[in-house]
């Protein structure tokens, strides 16, 4: 990917256009079959113009990806704080995370979907496993956490994909409720057991 002029409103507009169009065709087929005429022809710019800033179709799903994943982890550092801190509302960072998901979501079941990149929904939940030992354990993790924490992250990614497919019968708030709930019950399972006396 061309780096040049990435904080330049255009090259934004355009490197948008080209991602939004490369959603649209995600919904209809899988990456290996869309071909850089027919993206570009979506997103309104030439063939060079798309080669200017990427070159094939995977360098800008890759781009795409990381911007999801870098949305991730603004998620996460909001929200991991919270997690042994008292009290049952779901905090703002988890409500945030469904209004996002409620905003974007054909970008999301693009890239969780059946056309996207397989191993994607593998990073994202990896990242937010190692992040969610690294509050829950900081000393080093057992293998009963590890299992604890694949349960919790696996069960998160579920709770979206299935409300993704549904096509979002619940508000943003009422979902944050239910994962907050599952998450904290998954916290309270990785402490470690009080010793015996």
């Amino acid at each position: 990917m061309n780096s040049k002029g990435e904080s330049n409103r255009s090259v934004r507009a355009t490197r948008a256009r080209l991602c939004g169009a490369l959603v649209q065709m995600l919904a209809q087929m899988p990456v290996r079959q869309i071909t850089v005429r027919e993206l570009a022809q979506l997103a309104d710019v030439s063939r060079g113009t798309f080669y200017f800033h990427f070159r094939d179709i995977y360098e800008l799903l890759d781009y795409l990806e990381q911007q999801q994943l870098d949305q991730l982890d603004r998620f996460m550092d909001a929200l991991l704080p919270r997690l042994q801190a008292p009290g049952e509302q779901p905090p703002t960072a988890v409500q945030a995370l469904f209004e996002y998901l409620d905003r974007n979501d054909a970008i999301c079941t693009a890239l969780l979907g059946p056309n996207g990149d397989p191993a994607f929904s593998g990073r994202l939940q990896q990242v937010v496993a190692d992040r969610y030992l690294r509050v829950l354990a900081p000393g080093g993790s057992t293998e009963r956490q590890r299992y604890l924490a694949a349960f919790a992250v696996q069960g998160c990614f579920g709770v979206v994909e299935r409300w993704l497919r549904q096509g979002k019968p619940q508000t943003a708030q009422e979902m944050a409720v239910v994962t907050w709930q599952g998450i904290r019950s998954i916290e309270q399972l990785m402490r470690p057991a009080a010793p015996a006396v």
